[in-house]
């Protein structure tokens, strides 16, 4: 019994199967492409690995992103220089093309419809050594328009080169897609991790969350802008008494802390020099009056007289002057007390004998009634006395800090003032009410003075430029 011989393929399935295996070689080189870790190991693979689907005899990726127009892989070169001669000439004759969109081949065709200079035809004929044709592929991420890279391939027949044009714009394809995920695949890396399951609670996962939250919370968060300030608690009517002339204090008649009465005599100056000066003013109005008298008298006799008159009168009213002076100072030297209440005075060992000058303060009485915060608040944050009222103000004594009271404004002074403490500060006072029995006059505290609403951004960027500039 005679067996049936196995035939041979037909030319048309030959045909078939080749294209076959190039399709399948196409498909993947495609997908082994997106294997690539780095952009450079996807370079080397594109010009070294595509071979596989057809032959060419070397290829070369040229970066058209820039003007310079590097050449960044050539076939069979793990390192490329860019001095090299092949280097230098696909440079030069990339940086003469025009826009390439398509699958091109350099043909006769191509070369008519530009008008090239001879040092472009010297370079084309350099590369292809006179024999052999080249194909230029653009190269581009996946839904952009603009070419970023430019494959040129070397082929030996110019006929063979246009029959696998179509093959290599297949090939093509897949390159994109890759190119477009091995630049971006850093940027989805993150969003990838979080997406699968496993990590949904991962560290990762609550970073990146905190972070966008906290993003988010810096613009649509608004906070108040809010200041700090010391106060002190004094009277709504203050009586403060200052020194009526320059002089020492004699005697005083009242305790730090005593009760007094309108009228009571408080202080006395020193008053020697004031009566010995008086008296020698009352000397010379004296003697004053007695030569004008004599010379008055001497003048009906004498006319040469009448001229020495008129000084005795100056005379005479300079001796007044300097009685009613020294009379006023006398009456001004008893300091008493304009009003009752408790007096603020320091201690008698303290005064007494004591130089004081005109205005300055003396002793204060303290009157029962109305109590006033006096805010001092450093002019560095007078940003929230910007629409400043009653209700954005809040006050928390040192002896009750478990408390806020609240008051009214009164007053806010137009500029700042320069306070004990060297400090130019603004001067707020808010008149508090419904305050324990216990409060009294000169107790401290802070106050919190609320501005605009900020976003949170803004108040954190705020409070780090002011932590910046007390550090430098």
């Amino acid at each position: 019994m005679q067996t049936a011989q196995k035939q041979p393929p037909s030319r048309n399935e030959q045909l078939l199967q080749g294209k076959l295996n190039i399709l399948s070689a196409i498909m993947k080189l495609g997908h082994d492409s997106f294997s690539c870790q780095t952009f450079k190991e996807w370079l080397s693979f594109v010009v070294n690995n595509s071979v596989l689907a057809f032959k060419y005899n070397r290829s070369a990726i040229i970066d058209v992103r820039t003007k310079k127009c590097p050449c960044i892989a050539i076939s069979g070169q793990s390192k490329i220089n860019q001095n090299s001669e092949l280097a230098l000439q696909l440079t030069s004759v990339c940086k003469k093309l025009p826009e390439i969109s398509t699958m091109t081949v350099l043909d006769e065709n191509f070369f008519t419809q530009y008008d090239f200079s001879p040092s472009f035809y010297d370079d084309i004929a350099d590369i292809t050594d006179n024999s052999r044709a080249l194909v230029v592929a653009p190269l581009k991420q996946n839904g952009k328009e603009q070419t970023e890279l430019l494959w040129i391939i070397e082929f030996n027949d110019l006929n063979n080169a246009k029959a696998i044009a179509n093959l290599v714009a297949l090939l093509v394809q897949h390159y994109n897609e890759s190119l477009h995920y091995i630049l971006n695949k850093n940027n989805f890396k993150i969003f990838n991790n979080l997406a699968k399951p496993k990590a949904l609670f991962s560290p990762m996962k609550i970073a990146f969350l905190m972070i966008i939250l906290f993003l988010i919370s810096l613009v649509i968060v608004r906070l108040p802008l809010m200041s700090k300030a010391e106060f002190e608690l004094i009277p709504a009517l203050e009586n403060v008494q200052y020194a009526p002339l320059d002089g020492i204090i004699s005697k005083t008649y009242f305790k730090n802390g005593d009760k007094i009465n309108k009228n009571d005599k408080v202080l006395d100056y020193e008053t020697k020099d004031i009566l010995f000066a008086l008296t020698k003013a009352n000397a010379s109005l004296k003697e004053a009056n007695s030569r004008f008298d004599t010379t008055y008298r001497e003048s009906f006799v004498d006319p040469k007289k009448l001229a020495q008159l008129e000084m005795l009168k100056l005379e005479k009213e300079q001796a007044k002057i300097a009685i009613e002076k020294n009379q006023y100072y006398l009456k001004r030297s008893i300091v008493n007390s304009k009003s009752n209440g408790v007096i603020a005075i320091d201690a008698t060992e303290k005064l007494e004998g004591k130089f004081v000058r005109k205005g300055q303060k003396l002793f204060e009485i303290l009157t029962s009634g109305d109590i006033v915060a006096e805010i001092f608040l450093d002019q560095k944050n007078a940003s929230v006395l910007n629409d400043l009222s009653s209700d954005k103000i809040e006050l928390t004594l040192e002896t009750m800090p478990e408390k806020v009271f609240k008051g009214e404004l009164i007053s806010l002074s137009p500029k700042p003032i320069l306070t004990e403490k060297n400090l130019h500060c603004y001067v707020i006072k808010v008149k508090l009410k419904n305050l324990p029995k216990d409060v009294i006059y000169g107790m401290r505290g802070n106050a919190s003075l609320y501005g605009d609403k900020v976003s949170l951004g803004y108040f954190l960027f705020k409070n780090v430029v002011l932590w910046w500039r007390k550090s430098i």
